[in-house]
């Protein structure tokens, strides 16, 4: 995978990639009022996206669940300066997306109307014309992070700052690329433009293998856009419009420090990126779906500091729900950032029987079952069962135990 990086003349450069997932030098731009951030990930491709409705002053974050079936989310931010200004809004509930054509699952809107404008008797929190920080999280059910993303806000006297915080204008580059002006552009146009400007730094060509990854860029970031309001753009048809090209130029003109994560065979493989070369170790935690601590260590990469790919021990199975945190630190001890992951992933129903085989033998023993019945009429403040409420459902319980091995397995205990 290639990545897109601006040089001072504002051409498209070709370096190779980095696995992209969360922005340092962040990239943002501002089209109708909204604020749009580069999306970051949890588990490889980017789930999670945060944007400022300036008109609304709501702070919106979207997520692709990616097929997990969580049982419920929320999502809340972190707001923060370079002054020691920091302050929390949320959480609120995630709601389910309607629109099965749209690229996420979960959306939540996060007033910041007090933030900006306060309220009676109740200063603003912000100053006028400061950049802030907003770091959104996603969680789940069990509290821990399975999206997170970042992007910068500002306002200045009731309007959206104009700062060169913004970086560059993706809408005049786009209309430098855009050769023939019809709003849209396509690889052909992108590798034109690209080998002009590399002619006028007496540059070469590009060669065969970077226009191919050109047009892959392209096809992989040409999903279509809708935003609910009538601006739609049409998805696998061999261009780009402002939109999808926005999204595309983000990702790749984007210097990080993070990671990605993969389960592969029971085995946690983290790829560590430091694209700015400031991390001098990770601190790494991973925890099974229960929360219990399975592995807690630092990684300082190989003998001459450069991190490789860290590979877990034997540690998971491929059917479990596990969650990585890790927390990168600087030579002076100091936290610089922090990823969350969330790989596997339970359905309901694997879910139910865990909760009930407590000794994770992969089967459920009627003293198990029994036990964990007790368990909740003790939290529930009931009566516990009868002798002959047990022994009734030791009956219909053993009944369904086909094999006869005196335990039910996961297909019994549905048929339970």
């Amino acid at each position: 995978m290639s990545r897109w990086v601006m040089n001072d003349s504002a051409s498209l450069k070709m370096k190779p990639g980095f696995a992209f997932l969360m922005a340092l030098a962040l990239v943002t731009t501002t089209f109708a009022g909204v604020s749009f951030a580069n999306p970051t990930t949890g588990t490889g491709p980017s789930n999670t996206m945060a944007s400022m409705d300036y008109d609304e002053l709501e702070l919106i974050v979207d997520f692709d669940a990616n097929g997990t079936d969580y049982t419920s989310l929320t999502s809340e931010i972190h707001v923060w300066d370079d002054d020691n200004f920091s302050a929390w809004f949320g959480p609120e509930d995630m709601m389910e997306e309607s629109d099965n054509t749209s690229w996420n699952t979960h959306w939540a809107d996060i007033s910041l109307v007090l933030f900006f404008n306060g309220s009676a008797g109740v200063s603003p929190m912000a100053d006028e014309g400061t950049w802030y920080y907003v770091d959104a999280y996603v969680n789940d059910s069990y509290g821990y992070t399975v999206g997170q993303a970042y992007t910068q806000i500002c306002m200045d006297n009731g309007s959206v700052c104009e700062d060169d915080q913004n970086g560059p204008d993706i809408e005049d580059i786009f209309n430098q690329i855009d050769a023939n002006q019809d709003g849209a552009i396509t690889a052909s146009e992108i590798i034109d433009f690209e080998n002009m400007e590399r002619e006028s730094n007496n540059e070469s060509n590009l060669t065969a293998e970077e226009e191919a990854d050109i047009a892959d860029d392209v096809a992989e970031f040409d999903t279509g856009y809708d935003d609910g309001m009538g601006n739609t753009e049409d998805a696998n048809d061999s261009m780009l419009e402002i939109n999808e090209f926005t999204e595309m130029f983000l990702e790749r003109n984007t210097l990080i420090t993070g990671a990605d994560a993969y389960l592969e065979d029971g085995v946690v493989r983290i790829e560590i990126h430091d694209d700015l070369d400031e991390v001098d170790y990770v601190w790494i935690l991973i925890h099974d779906g229960e929360g219990n601590e399975l592995i807690n260590e630092t990684y300082a990469g190989d003998e001459n500091g450069d991190f490789q790919d860290w590979t877990s021990p034997d540690c998971c199975n491929e059917d479990g729900m596990y969650y990585i945190t890790l927390y990168f630190y600087d030579e002076d001890n100091m936290s610089i950032d922090s990823d969350s992951f969330t790989l596997g992933g339970y359905d309901n129903d694997q879910m139910m029987f865990d909760m009930f085989d407590t000794d994770m033998s992969g089967n459920v023993s009627i003293d198990e079952y029994l036990d964990a019945m007790d368990n909740a009429s003790d939290i529930n403040g009931e009566d516990p069962m009868d002798n002959a409420t047990r022994t009734m459902i030791s009956n219909m319980f053993m009944d369904e135990d086909t094999n006869e091995d005196g335990e039910l397995d996961l297909d019994e205990f549905l048929s339970f």
